[in-house]
């Protein structure tokens, strides 16, 4: 199983976000948390990704027990989130807003090549391609999305993934 929620509780005070959630993901599956506004979707996966911790309940990642208390750690067992209200760069090419925060690097300088091929690997490997070096608003409207689900890539090089998106 890649991920077990078993029995999770989120209260603030005296309201309770979460009530005895069980959510179960194994390797390959992709599911999607539907709800009203406020129905406690987006605090059950920042509990998962160590923005909160549950009042209560346990959390297993390929069947080991974890307790994230920061982002890093999440990541660093390939949970990645992206957030509803992502910052992309207007004036940052494709490849920039990807690799932000995680720049490779040669001889101490912004290697852009080898952040056009991390992107062009990401996207044969997704089956998302897309033009590294275009500038973000000249991209296509739908690349903010890829844009953000790469960027979670790189960052967590990451098996489990929560998009968090608005209906509009």
């Amino acid at each position: 199983m890649l991920l077990e929620m078993e029995h999770i509780t989120k209260k603030y005070g005296g309201f309770t976000a979460n009530r005895d959630i069980r959510f179960n993901l194994r390797e390959g599956e992709i599911h999607a948390l539907v709800g009203e506004n406020g129905a406690g979707k987006t605090t059950l996966m920042r509990m998962l990704y160590g923005m909160e911790q549950p009042t209560s309940g346990t959390i297993k990642v390929r069947g080991r027990e974890v307790s994230f208390a920061t982002p890093s750690q999440a990541m660093a067992s390939g949970i990645g989130m992206v957030h509803q209200h992502f910052m992309l760069f207007p004036s940052f090419t494709v490849a920039e807003n990807i690799v932000i925060g995680r720049e490779p690097a040669k001889a101490g300088a912004f290697d852009r090549k080898k952040a056009a091929a991390q992107v062009n690997e990401l996207g044969r490997q997704y089956g998302m391609p897309v033009d590294p070096w275009k500038k973000y608003p000249s991209a296509r409207l739908a690349c903010s999305s890829v844009l953000k689900f790469s960027r979670c890539c790189i960052r967590a090089q990451t098996s489990l993934y929560w998009m968090n998106l608005r209906r509009y």
